[in-house]
C-alpha cells in the first residue's frame, strides 16, 4: 500500500507483523470509526474515510492478499462480507470434515459439523455450543493450504466470564485458539505458487488483553498485542480539515478559518471520532460556530462559563478579595493571584498542544494548621464561581488504605460499589467548574497519587462506570503541613519528630546560624558560640526550608518526582501568622459576630478598647495553632459568655456595649466573664 507511513500506527504494526505472528489481539480504541485512506487515481495525495474496525480489517487484509475474511461474536455466529468469502468458508470447512472422518489421525468430533449453505451469517450450531463449532472450523480454516485465510473474533471480552476463573469447556475452546495458531498455515497469495507469502491468522478484538487468559498471549512468539490509540492531534487536525464544511456556519460563504481549526484540535484531546461527530450535530443544534464554546457545551453541558466573566475590573479587585478572607498571608494571596491570571487566560503550562485540556490551575499549599489554607481555597471559589460550596474539599487521611482510589473515582465493573461511582468523579460530573481541594496530600495512598498523575498532564479520568469526567475547567488545590517538623533517628534507634522551622527561631551572632528549637541552646552546632538572640523567623527562611523538605519528601520518601514536577512552581507556602496581624484577625471574628446578632436577634453589638486590647493580648498567648488557635481563644473567652448573658437575660433588639472581658479562674481555668450595657435603638437605628 504506497504511503503507509501516513497511515495510524496501529495499521502499520500490524502489517508489519503479518509475517510472523499468526494470533493477533487488538484493544483500545475498537469500537470507534477510524480513519482510512483511499488512493486518488493519478495522484499520490490520499483521501481518506472513516470505517470501522471490522471493515477496515476486511480492506486491509484483502489489499494485502488475504482470500478470505471470516468475522465471527457470540451473537450472530460466522459472517462474511461477501459471497465469494462465505463459499471459500464452506468448502474449507466441508473439506476438513471429510478428511477428519476418512484420517482417524485427525481428531473426530462427534456432532452436526456441515454448517448451512445459504444466508450471508453462518450460524454453525448444532448440539455442540456455538463457540465449540466455530473453534472447530476455525481450526480447518488456518490449517488450510488453499489460499491465504484468517478470522476475526468480535466481542472478545464477552467470551468468557473472567480471565482468571475459567471453566472446563472455556479452557478448552481457548486451548483450541492457541493450537489453531500453531498449526496456521503458510500460503502463496498465487494460484501457480508464486505471490507472497502469507501466514493464515486469527485476531481477536477485545476492550483489553487482560480480559484474555493471560497465557493465550504471555510470552506467546505466536502471539502480537497491538493497541488502537484514540485519534492523536493528526488525526483530529485531518477529521475538522476534512469535516469543516459540514459544521455550522451562519453563512455559507463563512469558512473556517486555520486558527479555527487548530482551536478544534486543541480542545478535543481525548475525544473519539464518533464523538467529535456529536460536536458537529451539536454546532448545527445549537447554532454554534465558537470552537471554544461548543467545545464546553459537549462537555459539560453549560452554556455559561464562569471564567469568561473574569474581566479586567474584577481580577483588578482579586487580590483585596482574597486578603479580605485570609489575614496576614500576602505573599500566599500574591502567589495565587499570579496563577489566577494565567488560568483567566487558559494558558496552563508552555506546551501548546496540551493548554487547553489541562486543570485551570494547580496549586500547592503548604504551611502550619491553622494559618488560612483551607479558607484561602473557600475564598478562591466564591471569588470564580459565586460561593464557598463551589470548593469540594476531600480529607485524603481518608483515602490512605489500599484500594481507596475505589471511593474516590469510582470501583471497577463487577466490583462493590461500581453502580454508585466515585466522590471525586460525581462531584466533578456536577460541578465541573469548581475548586477541589485534596487536603493532606501526604497521607493519600500511592494508588490515589497515581491516578493525580493523569488529572494533572491530562485533565480527565475515566471513572469505574467508563465515563470520561473533565477536570479541564477546575483549579486543584493540594495542602499538607510538610516542612514544618523532621524525623530525627536517636543512636538507641528510637524515632522523634523535631521542628524542621519555627515562627521564632535562636539566631547566632558569630555564624548568622538559624537554630530551631523551642529551648535556647547552650553551644550552636555550627560554630561552637553560645551567643544567641530570639528572633522571629524570617519568611524566606520558612519557604526555602519547607520547600526543600516537600522536594524530598516526594523524590526520596514517596519516590513520585514525577508528581512532584507536574506541580511544577506552583508550591505556596504560608507563613505563620505573626503577632502583628492578630487584631486584624480578631476584629474579622468580631465583626462577623456583630452582623450574625444583628441579624438573627437585632442586637447591635459594640465593644469598648479595653475589651478588645483584653481579646489581643489573649490571642497572641494562642498562636501556636495559628488562626484556628486565635478563633477557639475568642469561642472561649467571648463567644461563650456573649451567649450565656444574651440567652439567660433573654436580650433582644437593643444597643449591647461590652465594657470588659476579664478571666476569673473558677478552679477549673476556662472561666471567663463580660461587663455590659445595654441600650434602647436609636430611632434612625435599622
Amino acid at each position: 500500500m504506497p504511503g503507509s507511513g501516513r497511515l495510524p500506527r496501529w495499521i502499520r504494526d500490524l502489517q508489519r507483523f503479518l509475517q510472523a505472528n499468526s494470533l493477533f489481539i487488538l484493544y483500545g480504541n475498537i469500537y470507534d470509526t477510524l480513519p482510512f485512506p483511499l488512493a486518488k487515481e493519478g495522484e499520490d495525495e490520499w483521501d481518506w474515510t472513516y470505517l470501522s474496525l471490522d471493515e477496515i480489517l476486511h480492506r486491509l487484509l484483502r489489499e494485502e492478499g488475504y482470500f478470505l475474511v471470516a468475522f465471527y461474536d457470540l451473537v450472530d455466529g460466522v459472517s462474511f462480507k461477501t459471497e465469494e468469502e462465505r463459499k471459500l468458508f464452506l468448502d474449507i470447512t466441508t473439506a476438513g470434515k471429510k478428511a477428519r472422518e476418512s484420517n482417524p489421525v485427525v481428531p473426530r468430533i462427534e456432532c452436526e459439523e456441515g454448517p448451512p449453505t445459504s444466508g450471508r451469517d453462518i450460524d454453525v450450531g448444532g448440539r455442540m455450543s456455538l463457540l465449540d463449532r466455530a473453534v472447530v472450523a476455525f481450526r480447518s480454516v488456518l490449517r488450510n493450504t488453499d489460499f491465504p485465510s484468517c478470522v476475526v473474533i468480535d466481542y472478545g471480552s464477552r467470551l468468557l466470564a473472567g480471565p482468571t476463573h475459567l471453566t472446563s469447556d472455556e479452557r478448552k475452546h481457548f486451548t483450541a485458539l492457541m493450537k489453531a495458531c500453531r498449526e496456521a498455515a503458510w500460503v502463496r497469495t498465487g494460484s501457480d505458487g508464486d505471490g507472497k507469502l502469507l501466514r493464515n491468522c486469527i485476531f481477536i478484538i477485545c476492550d483489553k488483553p487482560n480480559d484474555l487468559p493471560t497465557w493465550l498471549y504471555f510470552d506467546n512468539p505466536y502471539a502480537r498485542t497491538i493497541q488502537i490509540e484514540l485519534p492523536d492531534r493528526r488525526e483530529r487536525r485531518l477529521y475538522f480539515s476534512m469535516m469543516k464544511d459540514a459544521f455550522y456556519k451562519p453563512s455559507e460563504g463563512e469558512e473556517y478559518k486555520e486558527q479555527e481549526i487548530e482551536a478544534f484540535v486543541d480542545l478535543t484531546h481525548g475525544f473519539k471520532i464518533l464523538e467529535l461527530e456529536g460536536l458537529r450535530k451539536l454546532s448545527h443544534r445549537l447554532k454554534e460556530r465558537d470552537p471554544r464554546k461548543l467545545v464546553e457545551q459537549y462537555k459539560y453541558g453549560e452554556s455559561q462559563n464562569p471564567w469568561d466573566e473574569l474581566g479586567r475590573d474584577k481580577m483588578n479587585r482579586a487580590k483585596e478579595h482574597l486578603e479580605n478572607r485570609v489575614i496576614g498571608q500576602s505573599r500566599a494571596v500574591s502567589a495565587v493571584v499570579d496563577i489566577l491570571k494565567r488560568s483567566a487566560l487558559g494558558i496552563s503550562g508552555v506546551d501548546p498542544s496540551r493548554r487547553s485540556h489541562r486543570p485551570r490551575g494547580v496549586l500547592f499549599f503548604a504551611g502550619p494548621t491553622g494559618v488560612g489554607k483551607t479558607e484561602l481555597a473557600k475564598a478562591l471559589a466564591s471569588f470564580l464561581f459565586g460561593n464557598d460550596d463551589a470548593c469540594l474539599r476531600y480529607d485524603m487521611s481518608e483515602y490512605s488504605v489500599e484500594h481507596a482510589d475505589q471511593r474516590l473515582l469510582g470501583a471497577p465493573p463487577g466490583y462493590v460499589g461500581y453502580e454508585e461511582g466515585g466522590k471525586l468523579t460525581e462531584d466533578v460530573k456536577k460541578n465541573p467548574f469548581s475548586v477541589l481541594l485534596f487536603d493532606e496530600i501526604e497521607k493519600a495512598h500511592s494508588s490515589i497519587l497515581d491516578k493525580f498523575l493523569q488529572i494533572l498532564d491530562d485533565g480527565r479520568m475515566t471513572d469505574g462506570k467508563g465515563e470520561t469526567v473533565y477536570f479541564s475547567e477546575c483549579i486543584i488545590i493540594f495542602t499538607s503541613n510538610l516542612g514544618y517538623t523532621r524525623e530525627v533517628t536517636l543512636p538507641d534507634g528510637q524515632v522523634l519528630r523535631m521542628p524542621n522551622v519555627l515562627p521564632f527561631c535562636w539566631f547566632c551572632k558569630s555564624c548568622n546560624n538559624y537554630i530551631f528549637q523551642e529551648d535556647k541552646p547552650s553551644r550552636c552546632p555550627k560554630c561552637g558560640h553560645e551567643d544567641f538572640e530570639s528572633r522571629p523567623t524570617p519568611y524566606n527562611i520558612v519557604r526555602e526550608r519547607i520547600l526543600k523538605a516537600i522536594e524530598e519528601h516526594f523524590k526520596y520518601e514517596l519516590g513520585r518526582p514525577e508528581l512532584y514536577n507536574r506541580i511544577g512552581n506552583n508550591f505556596v507556602v504560608f507563613d505563620y501568622i505573626r503577632e502583628d496581624v492578630v487584631p486584624s484577625i480578631v476584629e474579622k471574628h468580631l465583626k462577623e459576630t456583630a452582623e450574625e446578632l444583628r441579624a438573627r436577634m437585632g442586637i447591635d453589638l459594640e465593644l469598648c478598647e479595653e475589651a478588645k486590647g483584653f481579646l489581643f493580648e489573649a490571642s497572641k498567648e494562642n498562636l501556636d495553632m495559628g488562626g484556628r488557635g486565635v478563633r477557639n481563644l475568642l469561642e472561649a473567652a467571648f463567644i461563650n459568655p456573649l451567649s450565656n448573658e444574651i440567652y439567660d437575660g433573654e436580650i433582644r433588639d437593643c444597643r449591647m456595649k461590652v465594657k470588659e472581658v476579664r478571666f476569673e479562674d473558677a478552679g477549673d481555668g476556662t472561666r471567663y466573664r463580660i461587663e455590659y450595657e445595654t441600650y434602647p435603638l436609636k430611632s434612625n437605628d435599622p
